[in-house]
């Protein structure tokens, strides 16, 4: 790829981030904004709204534990592995300078 399609590309994936960010935000603000308000019954807009907002959160926090649990997986898996590698490189004939006789 050449380098402007990479730069654009780069500029179009921070404009989604921040437009994802944002609607966070908007969605915690308008139910912190509207908890009180004064509902019309079964066919209120404002709590519909708000459901809507509250599936947006939780849909985000289902996407971060499935998204950090592989992450926490590869992780332990490399902080139990490097002691153990290096423990067994250390060891080797190269490295004692073991005379191998033919």
């Amino acid at each position: 790829m050449r380098k402007d399609v990479k730069t654009l590309l780069k500029v179009l994936a921070g404009i989604v981030g921040i437009m994802v960010a944002l609607s966070f935000v908007f969605s915690l603000f308008f139910i912190t904004v509207e908890a009180d308000h004064d509902c019309e019954g079964e066919d209120c807009h404002i709590c519909r709204t708000m459901e809507v907002c509250e599936g947006l959160l939780k849909q985000s926090g289902a996407a971060v534990r499935s998204g950090a649990m592989p992450v926490a997986a590869v992780w332990l898996i490399c902080l139990i592995s490097f002691p153990v590698m290096n423990f067994v490189q250390d060891k080797t004939l190269v490295t004692d300078k073991v005379k191998m006789n033919d």
